[in-house]
């Protein structure tokens, strides 16, 4: 069954941890679903005309080879944003956990197994790369885009090309999203801005979910008060992690008139895992990128 906001079964009781494999425990979430929520302005945008993906890295992936070995991973997953399904984090944390104490001659048979049950789950092709601790390549899904060094590590907004916006003096009574807090100069430009002060909350446990956020524009050019502004609006919204980030997309074309934008957000990890979606109307490359909080 696919849950949406409110529909959470038993994911909120208590927990137990399955020692044997269990691809069952996996639970879906139906995007269509959860999209219905958001609103434009425009219907145009009802389309959701978008490409991208969600990364989501597990720094807590673990099995046993033959002779009872422990291995230990960071895993890479891509979901594509064009699938019908995306997976609950608590279930896929679980899900892992029930792998802990299984066998598997290979890492790349352990990561096809995570392929095919998350392929199978989110209704699309989902590409997983398993990273030893050291940052080698241990197995991949798919043919290798990343390479086998350990992904980089940014260690400053400075780093990554943005133009960071948390120093600005703005004032906000609004916890809520708030679209009508953007507004636009009447000259066009091209902008990559950022902010490291976003936070939501989770819909099934209620816990905050903090992370940097990254948009890449052009068009009419943005006011940066009223972007961060924007953003900050969100501290007492209850959303997933992709869902905060198509109705930050969403509002930016829709109330900014955007030409060209990315949006992508770097959230924190929970529970041993983070959630970095990525949407784009123009074929435009997310940072791939630890951020220091990461």
């Amino acid at each position: 069954m696919c849950i949406t906001t409110g529909d959470f079964g038993s994911l909120g009781s208590e927990t137990n941890y399955n020692q044997s494999y269990d691809p069952a425990i996996l639970v879906p979430i139906n995007r269509q679903e959860n999209r219905a929520s958001l609103k434009p302005d425009d219907s145009i945008f009802q389309n959701f005309n978008f490409s991208g993906h969600d990364q989501w890295t597990v720094y807590e992936a673990s099995w046993l080879n033959f002779k009872g070995r422990p291995l230990c991973a960071i895993l890479d997953i891509h979901i594509p944003a064009d699938s019908p399904n995306t997976v609950e984090s608590k279930s896929l944390k679980l899900y892992l956990n029930s792998l802990n104490q299984q066998k598997f001659d290979s890492p790349e048979k352990y990561t096809h197994l995570l392929c095919n049950d998350l392929s199978g789950l989110c209704g699309a092709p989902v590409e997983i790369h398993c990273f030893a601790l050291n940052g080698e390549l241990f197995a991949s899904s798919t043919k290798n885009t990343l390479g086998n060094a350990a992904r980089p590590l940014a260690t400053a907004a400075d780093d990554t090309g943005y133009l960071c916006l948390d120093t600005l003096d703005i004032a906000l009574d609004s916890f809520q999203p708030t679209p009508a807090l953007l507004s636009t100069k009447a000259v066009t430009a091209e902008k990559k801005l950022c902010s490291h002060l976003f936070r939501s909350n989770c819909p099934v446990t209620n816990q905050p979910d903090w992370a940097s956020i990254f948009v890449s524009y052009s068009g009419p050019e943005i006011e940066p008060e009223s972007l961060l502004a924007y953003l900050c609006s969100y501290r007492q919204h209850m959303g997933f992690h992709e869902h905060c980030i198509e109705q930050i997309f969403l509002d930016l074309l829709s109330h900014c008139q955007c030409k060209k934008l990315s949006v992508e957000g770097r959230f924190l990890r929970r529970g041993g895992i983070d959630i970095n979606p990525f949407r784009s109307n123009c074929n435009g490359e997310p940072l791939g990128v630890r951020m220091p909080r990461q």
